[in-house]
This record gives structure tokens, sequence and C-alpha cells, in this order.
């Protein structure tokens, strides 16, 4: 029944969140898979970028944490970005979708990874 499979759905959602903190509360601390000093001496060198870290000592140890720090770290940062998204939402809510509510441009503007 649809309830049903709504609670499901949100207890696996809060279960991911409850093991994302986790395994952020282990790498912030340094703790578990996160202990060795060799790869916190990786961390430390400047030509070694973020995501490919995360993909090589969080990912591998980690079931949330590591994917999201890649996905996260990789990302370009800029003012271009920022612009393609407010094109995408600016093509969505043309003409005859002008009315489209908050929450169906953000899931017809996200992109699942």
């Amino acid at each position: 029944d649809v309830t049903s499979s709504r609670n499901a759905g949100k207890q696996h959602t809060v279960g991911l969140i409850h093991e994302f903190h986790s395994e952020y509360r282990k790498f912030k601390n340094k703790q578990g898979d996160f202990q060795s000093k060799n790869i916190w001496i990786m961390a430390s060198d400047p030509r070694v970028l973020a995501h490919e870290w995360h993909e090589s000592y969080s990912v591998p140890y980690t079931n949330v944490f590591g994917k999201l720090a890649c996905r996260v770290t990789s990302k370009i940062l800029g003012i271009g970005s920022a612009e393609r998204d407010w094109k995408i939402v600016k093509r969505i809510k043309k003409g005859h979708r002008s009315n489209t509510g908050t929450e169906k441009v953000k899931k017809q503007t996200t992109i699942a990874g």
C-alpha cells in the first residue's frame, strides 16, 4: 500500500542520514578507517585534489560519506554554474508553465547521480 511504501522510503532516508553523520564523525575525528596517519599526509599535499583523495580514502570505507564527499568536492565553483541553473529555471517557467511551483522546478532542474 502507498502509506507503507512512503514510510519505508522515509525510514531508508533517515537511515542514510544517520549513516552519513556516523561516517562524517569518524572522518572529522580521524577514527576508524580514517585513523591512519598516512592518509592525512596525503590530504595535506596541495597537489592532491580533494575529490581524488576521497575517491581513494573515503569511498572504499564508507557507504554514504565518501560518495557525497567526492561529488561535492569535485564541483567547479563559480558564477557560471549559478547562471546555468537560472537559465534552466527560466526555461521551465516560460509560457504556459509559468505557474510551475518551486518544488516541481527543483525536481526538474536537479540532476541525480
